[in-house]
């Protein structure tokens, strides 16, 4: 048996993150992107290219996009156990901000095969996942294998609660 890395990281606990304040201004960024995308077209999208989530990931509501940028609510789905909900990071909360990635850099323009998570250079939770979030993902550089975007969830105030930094996402 062979062994190889999978992953590789660094995980610290800090009580400052020394970041800039972040909050995203909701209402600025619903009525500035101007397309407003239905949640079963962006799931049959998904499915279309391959991509069959499940009830309890499908948690992208309230869809807005713009050119390679995205906001959306998310949801937990009403299927979710009482125990899921002692996550700190929701995993199917979590799956959809990566998502929004898609939505932001790739769906609306009919490829066939889809980006899927490769890498994130920097990973920083604030806080957990509690109540009405929100996801604002950027697409910063897109190239024809690659697209690197950050991504923030924030709680209903715009605050900050989790931020990707240069979220990498390749071509199957």
């Amino acid at each position: 048996d062979e062994e190889f890395v999978v992953s590789r990281g660094k995980i610290e606990r800090r009580t400052s993150m020394g970041l800039p304040v972040s909050k995203i201004d909701i209402d600025s960024l619903r009525s500035r992107l101007s397309t407003n995308l239905q949640t079963e077209t962006i799931y049959q999208k998904f499915a279309e290219v391959g991509l069959q989530y499940g009830q309890r990931f499908q948690t992208l509501r309230e869809i807005f996009k713009g050119e390679e940028e995205a906001f959306a609510k998310l949801n937990v789905s009403d299927m979710s156990q009482k125990w899921e909900n002692e996550f700190y990071l929701h995993p199917s909360v979590l799956d959809g901000a990566l998502q929004l990635v898609a939505v932001a850099g790739s769906v609306s323009r009919s490829e066939s095969n889809p980006f899927l998570p490769f890498s994130v250079r920097r990973f920083v939770a604030v806080r957990e996942m509690k109540g009405d979030m929100w996801v604002y993902a950027r697409v910063k550089s897109r190239e024809e294998y690659q697209i690197v975007a950050e991504v923030e969830v924030v709680d209903a105030n715009g605050d900050l609660i989790v931020r990707l930094e240069d979220f990498i996402c390749r071509k199957l």
